[in-house]
């Protein structure tokens, strides 16, 4: 549409210019004198020269015709001037009623304004052509005034209906838009509920399952098979709690309960359990916690589940031997919380996509060590509740930090979701 407004009113503009230039150049071959086979009808055809000069345009004349308008309906002047450029003989006189006094007045202008050219020049609406004649100049004027008017005006109406256009155009999109994702709005509706609902039934098999391989293990102590089926059934309940989680949140029933809590004791109390097993594991702990109370307003569990995501990835993608740095504190008025850790790192091109529900940066280790892909998922999920933002710097092969940062008062910007 914007292409077609913009060769309207370009081949306008081009075929009220030519015909005023054709028309003017005529005038002068004839000494300011209409032709008498062109006064009734002016024709583009005119010419070998014209053509030629036409060629390059004829597709946009041949899509968008205009024509100029006839030479018997234009409004023009003509007359003699001496080497001063003052007016000595009028040949053919204006048919409108400009005054003696208007019409020196714009020949003297237009006299000023001449090139050595003497091309098509415009003053005021009136376009005029100049050449030599005996002891002075031919003039030419074409009132152009009405012409550029009605150009103007089509200028704003083709404008107006473009606008217009895009604004039916807009609103038929949106239509046909809700149309057409209702679709796929309803299929990931039935996918939330399937998921929240699936979830929440298997939970009372999988109880049922540990709750009879407590009892056969009594039984039948020592027992391999029944290790394999408690282990499985530990990783399906927690696979399960986290689905469950992610359910709620999808369907805007996740409750945040926010206090203000000292975010320095919640980290030490969620690193003591991590440290038998960093020490079973052959790695290395370190924590630099303040001493000095650090006040935030949040959920406390939530922010602590996010501390203990953070730290079972740590553990899980680092080696015996490699560090494990865990750091909390205050930065540019942000209280912060941040996991440090040696070993494989993350790719550059996992950064954008671990945040993924079930994305594994590596599906081999990710399932020898357990994890199912839901936990920084889950930790983002906290985050966005807060209003609080995770930022993850890795070298892949050496180490991998995630920092989770949370405005010290979030008290009127938390999210409550019910």
């Amino acid at each position: 549409m914007a292409v077609i407004v913009f060769m309207l009113n370009y081949n306008l503009a081009l075929t009220n210019y030519d015909g005023s230039e054709r028309f003017m150049q005529d005038l002068l071959e004839h000494d300011g004198h209409p032709p008498a086979f062109e006064y009734e009808r002016f024709s583009y055809n005119h010419g070998a020269k014209i053509e030629k000069q036409d060629s390059h345009l004829s597709i946009i004349k041949f899509l968008f015709p205009f024509s100029p308008m006839p030479a018997g309906f234009r409004n023009f002047y003509s007359g003699l001037l001496n080497s001063s450029g003052r007016l000595y003989r009028t040949i053919s006189d204006f048919s409108s009623s400009e005054t003696d006094e208007e019409l020196n007045t714009i020949i003297a202008r237009m006299f000023a304004d001449r090139t050595a050219d003497y091309s098509h020049k415009l003053y005021n609406g009136y376009a005029f052509r100049m050449r030599p004649h005996a002891d002075g100049y031919l003039i030419v004027i074409l009132d152009r005034r009405n012409e550029i008017h009605l150009q103007f005006n089509f200028t704003l109406i083709s404008l107006a209906v473009f606008f217009v256009s895009l604004v039916i155009a807009f609103f038929i999109c949106w239509g046909f838009s809700f149309w057409a994702i209702k679709p796929v709005k309803e299929a990931f509706v039935r996918q939330k509920q399937f998921i929240a609902d699936a979830s929440h039934e298997l939970k009372t098999p999988v109880a049922v399952i540990g709750a009879n391989a407590d009892v056969l293990e009594q039984e039948i102590p020592g027992n391999k098979w029944l290790e394999y089926i408690k282990k499985e059934n530990m990783r399906m309940s927690a696979l399960i709690k986290d689905l469950l989680f992610l359910a709620r949140n999808d369907s805007g029933r996740l409750e945040m309960n926010p206090v203000r809590f000292d975010l320095a004791s919640c980290c030490a109390c969620a690193v003591l359990p991590f440290e038998s097993v960093v020490f079973e594991q052959g790695k290395k702990l370190e924590t630099e916690i303040p001493q000095t109370p650090v006040y935030v307003y949040a959920d406390e569990s939530r922010i602590k589940q996010c501390l203990v995501i953070f730290l079972d990835n740590a553990l899980k993608n680092s080696e015996k031997g490699d560090l494990v740095r865990v750091s909390a504190g205050m930065s540019d008025g942000k209280c912060f919380i941040k996991v440090f850790n040696t070993g494989h790192g993350i790719p550059k091109d996992a950064l954008t996509k671990i945040f993924n529900r079930f994305y594994r940066a590596d599906t081999s280790r990710a399932r020898a060590t357990g994890g199912c892909g839901l936990g920084l998922s889950i930790a983002k999920t906290i985050a966005d509740s807060h209003h609080a933002r995770i930022t993850v710097n890795s070298v892949e092969g050496k180490n991998a930090e995630f920092t989770l940062y949370l405005n010290q008062d979030l008290r009127h910007r938390i999210s409550r979701l019910y």
